[in-house]
């Protein structure tokens, strides 16, 4: 017997709008507009003669039969899902979409990915590394990991905190008069990313309050790792976050020339989207994240 159902995307549209209580919310998961959405909506109760939302100001409200249509949607949607992993030959596994900074992604996550695959195979992670001002339009994110503003709607806690030190390469020191304090570093060409800040509070951190770039050899990148190939190459000092490149401290091939009196923190956090229901590979990734934190970072000397 023919069965007479609504479109799936009506009922996917009303089961994500119900589940994150807002339009919006749905649009975000679904990655479709929010008028896509409430036309999707107003077609399924077009279709069923009843009215599933009331709507106002402050949201959306499941009227009664909303709520008893909701529970038998939302157990069908865990009926099909648990239907496609069955035959799937992924079966089990679970895809995470992470952002993350340029910084993150080059010369973090490679050391800790490990521990994450040797515990929880089964996940497989997919990273973004478009720049912070850009995140804020990005759709399906399931974690976040930021410097700075967290995003409207999303919920954050502390991650690592890292410290910015002038750092360079041993050789650019022999091509000027030499630095014995802070004020010195402006005799050497510096590298910066995107905005000046940074070097700006570093340089009222260390009571320089003259600073200006007036006059000053400066290069600017708009990303982390164009930074770091810079002031490897002796092209000028850069700001850089430790405890990252202990490595290259050992083996000579960088130098921090005041070291480390003066840094200032740089403070990164996990986010994630509030309406973001509970899951366990989610748990799972935050917990490697923080165990991560705990093990990578340590205090700067």
């Amino acid at each position: 017997m023919k069965r007479k159902l609504p479109t799936f995307k009506s009922l996917q549209a009303f089961e994500a709008a119900a589940r994150t209580g807002s339009i919006a919310g749905a649009a975000n998961e679904l990655n479709v507009t929010e008028p896509a959405i409430g036309q999707q909506v107003r077609n399924l109760e077009t279709q069923l003669a009843r009215t599933l939302f009331l709507r106002d100001s402050t949201g959306l409200t499941m009227t009664p039969e909303g709520a008893a249509f909701y529970q038998r949607i939302n157990a069908s949607f865990d009926d099909i899902a648990e239907a496609v992993e069955t035959v799937s030959p992924d079966a089990g596994r679970s895809t995470l979409t992470l952002f993350v900074t340029t910084f993150i992604s080059t010369y973090l996550i490679p050391q800790i990915l490990g521990a994450l695959h040797k515990d929880h195979p089964d996940i497989d992670l997919i990273f973004c590394n478009s720049r912070n001002s850009r995140f804020r339009s990005k759709r399906n994110i399931d974690l976040g990991i930021l410097c700075g503003d967290v995003p409207d709607g999303w919920t954050s806690e502390p991650w690592m905190t890292f410290h910015a030190v002038p750092v360079c390469a041993p050789e650019l020191l022999n091509s000027g008069p030499g630095i014995a304090k802070p004020a010195d570093l402006l005799n050497y060409p510096l590298v910066f990313e995107a905005n000046y800040d940074l070097w700006s509070n570093w340089f009222k951190r260390a009571g320089v309050d003259n600073f200006t770039l007036k006059g000053q050899s400066i290069t600017v990148f708009d990303n982390y790792s164009s930074v770091v190939q810079m002031v490897k190459h002796g092209h000028g000092i850069g700001l850089l976050l430790l405890p990252c490149f202990t490595d290259d401290f050992k083996s000579n091939r960088l130098t921090a020339p005041l070291g480390t009196e003066f840094s200032i923190p740089v403070h990164y956090h996990i986010a994630a989207p509030a309406r973001q229901v509970a899951d366990t590979n989610l748990a799972a990734v935050k917990t490697w994240l923080q165990n991560a934190a705990e093990t990578f970072v340590k205090p700067v000397d």
